[in-house]
């Protein structure tokens, strides 16, 4: 076992002028004879010293799961540590003022943060004297932390998801001497799950031609820590995200995230790529095979409907034909019949069948999208 040895004469300097005394160090022992409660500190330091030699202080984590592994800032040596630790051989300031935040439980939004704030410290711990520590910036106050040997535990909300910073002083004192313990710590916070993930395998689908919502999560992992890749697709906002599938037949969407305790995960889902159902063709909204007067299709308008689609897509009519029995096809433009077309309709007869077909349609929101052939409209004249 290591044995104290004394105090370096650097370290009996500082602790001489700590005491109030600058005269020649050779006359410190009668300085310190002369004046019992600078011999009572003095005294004070030797134990602590001894203390440490003895195991007081060890250097690593307290037992309980890590939030974060990183160690919390040192201050230099001899800056705000008592000279007592600093004066030992074998002092490791890592070991005595490193903060570690624990916790047994992963914080869930909503909930109250179990972990505390703890020296690197084993045994003879003191409760701060005083706490001078911010939440993403916020000053705690009393209420949010109970004090405990070595630390704090806190007792705040565990906060939105994703990363919060805890930062600070905590402060300790020893026979007048005031000792600072930064902590510069981070936890991470997941949201509440609120549902459970079902989902039919063979469903894997995404259109192309429109945009494919999607949602992405990994249960535990908050939205900022997760990445989404594959072509095509955007994130909006937190778990939400676009897919525009592109050629092809098949996509794999990868999805990556950060657990709390560093570990990185990740995890592929193939999709198909499938195209726009056929449209149907409609005349004033009917489709198929209608009766309907003259005047009321010389002034009806042509359109396509994708009839029992998921997606509401609002179509364009660019273009289409029109056919009266014995007379000669005429092409429209638009979505309603012109000129040419109503004077066919008019020599048209009763019970004769016009046709509507090669519809051309066009997705505004994509333009550059080619639907399959639009179903025709056939239309008996009824007067």
């Amino acid at each position: 076992m290591l044995q104290f040895q004394g105090f370096k004469p650097a370290a009996m300097q500082r602790m001489a002028k700590t005491m109030g005394y600058s005269g020649d160090m050779k006359e410190f022992d009668k300085f310190l004879s002369d004046n019992p409660d600078k011999q009572d500190q003095m005294n004070v330091y030797s134990d602590k010293a001894k203390e440490m030699m003895m195991g007081g202080y060890v250097k690593g984590y307290a037992e309980g799961g890590l939030i974060d592994p990183r160690i919390g800032q040192t201050p230099k040596r001899g800056a705000n540590i008592p000279d007592w630790m600093v004066a030992n051989p074998n002092f490791d300031p890592n070991a005595a003022y490193a903060t570690v935040m624990r916790t047994y439980t992963n914080p869930i939004t909503g909930e109250t943060f179990d972990g505390s704030i703890l020296l690197g410290r084993k045994g003879g711990a003191q409760n701060p004297n005083e706490v001078r520590i911010s939440l993403d910036g916020k000053a705690l106050v009393e209420s949010q932390y109970e004090l405990i040997p070595g630390g704090i535990k806190l007792k705040v909300d565990a906060g939105r998801p994703g990363d919060h910073k805890i930062s600070g002083d905590l402060v300790f004192k020893n026979n007048g001497m005031e000792s600072r313990i930064p902590v510069d710590q981070m936890y991470s916070v997941i949201a509440k799950p609120n549902s459970a993930v079902i989902s039919a395998d063979k469903m894997n689908v995404v259109y192309r031609g429109v945009a494919n919502p999607m949602t992405i999560s990994i249960p535990g992992i908050p939205d900022n820590k997760i990445s989404a890749s594959a072509p095509g697709l955007k994130r909006l906002r937190g778990s939400k995200f676009i897919m525009n599938p592109g050629k092809g037949r098949e996509i794999k969407i990868t999805a990556s995230g950060t657990l709390p305790d560093g570990q990185r995960v990740s995890t592929s889902t193939k999709f198909r790529i499938k195209d726009i159902p056929r449209p149907t063709g409609t005349v004033r909204g009917q489709m198929g095979t209608i009766k309907i007067p003259k005047n009321n299709l010389s002034i009806a308008t042509i359109g396509a409907v994708l009839d029992d689609f998921d997606f509401d897509i609002k179509l364009k009519t660019v273009s289409f034909k029109f056919k009266v029995p014995g007379q000669a096809t005429i092409s429209v433009n638009g979505n309603k019949l012109n000129t040419k077309a109503k004077g066919a309709l008019r020599r048209a007869k009763a019970g004769q069948s016009v046709q509507i077909f090669d519809i051309k349609v066009q997705n505004p929101n994509n333009p550059s999208y080619r639907f399959k052939k639009v179903s025709p409209v056939i239309c008996e004249i009824v007067n």
